[in-house]
C-alpha cells in the first residue's frame, strides 16, 4: 500500500562526532518496532552505520537513511555524520530534511571541528564590498560564491529568521555584485559571469544583478551577449511587473541597440 504523501515527514539528525546521532536514530528504529534488536556502535551493529569503514572506525563516514512508522506517519530519519571532514555530505542530507533533531553532549561549548559558516560567509561579504579589506586567495573562488549562494535557515518563518534571513539575503547580494565587478576588472570573464549568475538565481528581478552580468559581458566584448541579456531581463520584468528597466541599465546597452537597428 503506497504511503500517503501528506504522512511523510523527513527528520535530519544534526550534531558534532560522536554525541550518539546514530545511537539516538537506533533507538528511535527499536522503539517504533522497525527493527527487532537494539544495534550498538560499538558492536557494529546500528541499522544506518553499515559501512566496513564505519563499523572499523565506529563514527558515521556518510549520510544514511532509515524509515520507521510511527502513529500513522512515516518517519524517515537522515542520520549526518559529524566530524568536519564530512560536512559536505551532511549538509546535503539536512537539504532534504523537514526539520532537524540537533543532538548534543552535556559538555557544552563549540567542538573543534566547528565552523561557523554563516560568520565566515558575512567576514567574506564584508571584504569583498569594502575595497579598503584585504581580498584574500579564497574570496574569489566557486567556493566562495557558494557561500553566498544559500540563504539562512530556509523554510523557518519565525520573526527572528525572517528579519535575519532578509539582512543576510540583501548583503549576499550586494556580495556577488563585487565579486563579479572585482573579477571583471582582473579580466576573470567566466568566474565574473558564474558571480552575476549566482546574483540573478538569488533575485531574478534584480535589476543591479542583470546589470553586473551585461558589465560583465561588455568589459569582454561581448556585445551580442550584453544586448540579450538585458532583452531577456526586459521582457521578464515587463511580463512579471509591468514595468521597464530604469534609465541607468537601459543606458548600458542603448548605443548597442541603436548600431543594431541603423540601416
Amino acid at each position: 500500500m503506497a504511503t500517503d504523501i501528506s504522512k511523510i515527514r523527513n527528520v535530519g539528525f544534526a550534531g558534532h562526532g560522536g554525541v550518539g546521532k546514530t545511537s539516538l536514530v537506533e533507538g528511535i528504529l527499536f522503539a517504533a518496532g522497525a527493527v527487532n534488536r537494539l544495534g550498538k556502535v560499538d558492536d557494529g551493529t546500528t541499522t544506518t552505520d553499515f559501512d566496513p569503514d564505519e563499523i572499523k572506525r565506529k563514527i558515521s563516514l556518510g549520510t544514511s537513511v532509515a524509515f520507521c512508522d510511527w502513529k500513522g506517519h512515516r518517519l524517515n530519519l537522515i542520520d549526518t555524520p559529524g566530524y568536519g571532514d564530512f560536512v559536505a555530505d551532511a549538509r546535503a542530507g539536512l537539504r532534504a530534511a523537514s526539520a532537524a533533531v540537533i543532538v548534543e553532549d552535556l559538555d557544552l561549548g563549540p567542538h573543534p571541528d566547528v565552523r561557523v559558516d554563516i560568520r565566515e560567509s558575512r567576514a567574506l561579504a564584508h571584504r569583498l564590498l569594502h575595497p579598503s579589506n584585504e581580498i584574500l586567495p579564497g574570496d574569489e573562488t566557486a567556493a566562495a560564491v557558494a557561500s553566498l549562494s544559500v540563504d539562512l535557515l530556509p523554510g523557518w518563518y519565525d520573526d527572528w529568521v525572517v528579519i535575519e534571513n532578509e539582512e543576510w539575503h540583501q548583503l549576499r547580494l550586494h556580495a556577488l555584485e563585487a565579486m563579479a565587478a572585482h573579477l571583471t576588472r582582473r579580466g576573470r570573464w567566466a568566474e565574473a559571469v558564474i558571480a552575476a549568475l549566482a546574483a540573478i538565481r538569488a533575485e531574478p528581478l534584480r535589476e543591479s544583478a542583470h546589470g553586473a552580468l551585461i558589465k560583465v559581458f561588455l568589459a569582454e566584448g561581448n556585445q551580442m551577449e550584453a544586448l540579450q541579456s538585458f532583452n531577456r531581463y526586459r521582457t521578464m520584468l515587463q511580463s512579471e511587473l509591468g514595468i521597464e528597466p530604469t534609465a541607468q541599465l537601459t543606458g548600458l546597452v542603448s548605443n548597442l541597440g541603436r548600431r543594431h537597428s541603423d540601416p
